[in-house]
């Protein structure tokens, strides 16, 4: 099961057509990579209404303006704040 569904993200991004599916589809498995690798937590519950936001925001940010709006983390991302702080709560910390 996805992070979002793609008629969730055609709805958050008010898509009316299909003529985006496939990009939108790769935002989807992105986000849900991203996420999960941000978390540092592989098994995480997808289903919790925070990150489920969070991956709408930022498919929506990627759909919109890679560039814009973002915070700079220290590899270099970027990513919309709002992201952020949905996701800080859920992120647990690596041991090195």
């Amino acid at each position: 099961m996805s992070i979002v569904a793609l008629n969730e993200i055609k709805q958050h991004l008010r898509y009316d057509d299909s003529e985006s599916d496939a990009i939108l589809e790769q935002y989807i498995n992105a986000a849900e990579a991203f996420i999960k690798q941000y978390l540092n937590q592989p098994d995480v519950d997808l289903s919790n209404i925070a990150i489920k936001q969070a991956a709408l925001l930022l498919i929506g940010h990627w759909d919109a303006d890679r560039n814009g709006g973002s915070s700079e983390l220290p590899n270099g991302q970027h990513l919309p704040s709002a992201v952020l702080a949905l996701l800080e709560p859920f992120r647990m910390p690596l041991v090195v």
